[in-house]
């Protein structure tokens, strides 16, 4: 009798520290959840200027400008995508990644990533081609091109 005690004890005491645990975890997953990812890239005297601006509602805005010319397209990102997307944006901007500060190729562009929330912004500026040296920007940066590609049916090029 006194052994089924200790074990429903022991039982109750597991379940307690897994919510806790659980709390905890969702606590520190919750900054990812709110705020605007804005990421920027190209020259739109060039090949064009693309810009995409994600809220935490998953609404998203994308511009693209070449010359005289500017589009926008607007549309929805899935809680999935936007889970995704706010999680490995938040991540890297807060790793700070240090970037060259070489001048780029005649082709090559500086790209902006930039995250806010609330009152506080962090960005993360770099060459186009220098996002292939890092992993996870580059996974992102794939990602958001994904979206930019389903947001504009296509038309939009990077």
């Amino acid at each position: 009798m006194r052994n089924n005690r200790i074990q429903g004890w022991i039982a109750g005491c597991c379940t307690a520290a897994l919510c806790l645990l659980s709390l905890f975890i969702s606590a520190q997953h919750s900054t990812v959840k709110t705020g605007t990812l804005h990421y920027e890239t190209g020259n739109a005297s060039f090949y064009g200027k693309t810009t995409l601006v994600v809220t935490e509602s998953g609404n998203a805005d994308l511009y693209f400008e070449q010359g005289l010319k500017q589009d926008h397209y607007e549309g929805h990102i899935g809680a999935k995508e936007l889970e995704q997307l706010f999680s490995k944006t938040y991540d890297l901007v807060n790793a700070a990644p240090v970037f060259a500060t070489r001048s780029g190729k005649p082709d090559e562009s500086r790209t902006q990533l930039r995250w806010t929330q609330g009152d506080q912004s962090k960005e993360l500026v770099f060459w186009s081609s220098e996002r292939y040296n890092n992993a996870a920007l580059n996974e992102l940066i794939g990602l958001l091109e994904q979206q930019m590609k389903k947001i504009s049916g296509g038309k939009v090029k990077f």
